[in-house]
């Protein structure tokens, strides 16, 4: 698929990440309102006569929600401040 010389690899996904910096920020705001919204509505909902929040397979799906959003962040700040830094792995 793509062509390029061994040991490289690591660049060139960087140079790609660098370029698509503004998608990756913009997902990551659209994933955190995605969640926030989520938790406002298990608040919110209620289903014989509990909120949904209040159950165990629902907590247990926002806490994947925010692991998952926190790992995203936390792998975009990395890479940004990589690029930022110069280091591209080469």
């Amino acid at each position: 698929m793509f062509a390029g010389e061994e040991g490289n690899g690591f660049k060139a996904c960087m140079k790609i990440l660098d370029l698509t910096g503004h998608r990756r920020a913009s997902s990551l705001g659209l994933a955190q309102a995605a969640m926030d919204e989520s938790i406002s509505y298990a608040k919110d909902r209620r289903q014989f006569g509990k909120r949904i929040g209040d159950f165990q397979a629902i907590q247990f799906k926002l806490a994947d929600m925010a692991m998952k959003v926190e790992a995203a962040r936390t792998l975009l700040y990395t890479s940004t401040q990589e690029i930022d830094a110069g280091d591209t792995g080469g």
